[in-house]
């Protein structure tokens, strides 16, 4: 199948109906299968030692059908999706078949969309959830401004930084899905400007220092 093709709804094509004698096989439609076995060729294609994982086409078939539950838990429904993940995968350069779910990371990781990494997305987030600091904060996107919105300004700086940092890596996961699917995201708040000053009237300057010398001349005369 070719790669360019777009194969949305990949877990959507995945039958609702259970398998009763082995629950843990999840049926697919050929359409589905297709896009599996190409994306396993490919993996097969990157990871030298991808026979640790699929020893045999038994072991291999068993696996795309793991492989295709989580895409259908996770939401991964398009090629674009799988491209990243394949992407990822590459600049890993693992030897080994990454588990489905850390595969399913990579189809929705940051740098994939074009997004601060997380430990840039964490330092920021820490630099401008602090009090002085967040009525005019400029954020450099939206997804980092409504994952840190998310786990709560003053978690962010009262949470220690492992502790800090895995609550944002778990909001940050959940945007990352959102945008990955089309939805889009609501515009970060603009910090309120100052109120212009009013120009100064010289007709009231001019009044108002009459009268200060009038009240100084009359004190000197008492």
């Amino acid at each position: 199948m070719s790669q360019a093709k777009r194969a949305d709804l990949i877990a959507a094509n995945l039958r609702a109906t259970p398998v009763q004698a082995t629950p843990n096989v999840v049926p697919v439609d050929d359409f589905a299968r297709q896009v599996m076995d190409d994306l396993f060729d490919r993996i097969r294609g990157i990871c030298s030692g991808w026979r640790s994982a699929w020893s045999t086409p038994a072991v291999m078939g068993k696996a795309k059908e793991e492989w295709l539950a989580e895409f259908a838990r996770a939401g991964v429904n398009s090629q674009e999706l799988v491209d990243n993940g394949v992407r990822a995968l590459r600049q890993s350069k693992r030897e080994f078949v990454p588990p489905p779910a850390l595969f399913v990371d990579w189809c929705f990781g940051a740098d994939q969309l074009g997004l601060p990494s997380l430990e840039e997305a964490y330092r920021e987030a820490l630099a401008k959830t602090h009090p002085a600091a967040a009525a005019t904060a400029i954020w450099s996107h939206a997804a980092v401004y409504h994952a840190a919105a998310r786990a709560g300004f003053s978690n962010l700086q009262q949470l220690s930084r492992d502790d800090g940092m895995k609550l944002l890596e778990s909001k940050y996961s959940q945007i990352r899905r959102e945008i990955a699917k089309g939805n889009s995201l609501p515009p970060v708040p603009v910090a309120a400007l100052p109120q212009t000053s009013k120009a100064a009237d010289p007709d009231l300057g001019n009044a108002a220092l009459q009268a200060i010398r009038a009240r100084l001349k009359g004190a000197r005369n008492v």
